[in-house]
């Protein structure tokens, strides 16, 4: 009588295992593979990152800041070469900001991982909803994982602040994000963190090749 309610208890387990495998990972990546950064996404990148650090010094207590869609989908494809993952992409489209990501896995096997705003403007951080393949996870769990990330970064040393002290208002408007942070944005760790993203280094024999050709 125990093997059998060992054995069912292991079929149960096992069959939920393959039910979320099924709905977690993917055949295909969602992501399609990104070109090396260009230099105008490149220039468009470090000029939102020069309004970020022009945020650093900004009496308290709050500032505002923009991005447009092009600033949202450089800054990634920058931080998507900078950390080698080769298929990053972020969008403004349909009154929301999106991020998306795959990674391999072995066996032929892709994990598309997903996370986006709600299409309305917000008092405090942005109401965000997280995807694991076909698994779209609530608002609340989304939540509570950046919060748990933001707690880890504090155990790392750094010091940011309740997320929606950080960001005080989100508005989407057609073609770009308006922002109101917490100033000065050096006292938070945030910029920090943001200046450690590197880009690989500029390849000088492709770039005076490149210039002789032309």
């Amino acid at each position: 009588m125990k093997r059998a309610r060992c054995g069912a208890t292991l079929a149960l387990i096992a069959a939920v295992g393959v039910g979320l495998a099924a709905l977690t990972l993917d055949t295909a990546p969602e992501v399609p593979r990104r070109a090396p950064p260009t230099a105008a996404e490149v220039a468009a990148a470090h000029a939102a990152v020069d309004r970020l650090r022009v945020l650093a010094h900004l009496p308290p207590p709050v500032a505002s800041v923009s991005f447009a869609a092009a600033d949202i989908a450089s800054v990634a494809s920058l931080a998507g070469d900078a950390l080698h993952l080769d298929r990053v992409a972020a969008r403004l489209a349909g009154g929301r900001v999106e991020a998306v990501a795959s990674r391999r896995l072995p066996l032929g096997l892709w994990l598309n991982l997903g996370i986006a705003t709600d299409d309305v403007a917000s008092v405090g951080f942005p109401r965000v909803r997280a995807r694991i393949g076909a698994i779209l996870l609530p608002a609340w769990a989304t939540r509570l994982g950046i919060d748990a990330a933001r707690a880890l970064a504090g155990w790392r040393g750094g010091r940011l602040p309740p997320l929606d002290r950080l960001v005080q208002r989100f508005t989407i408007r057609p073609g770009r994000v308006d922002v109101l942070v917490m100033t000065p944005l050096n006292r938070t760790g945030l910029l920090r963190e943001i200046m450690a993203i590197r880009a690989a280094p500029v390849d000088a024999a492709r770039v005076a090749a490149l210039y002789c050709g032309l």
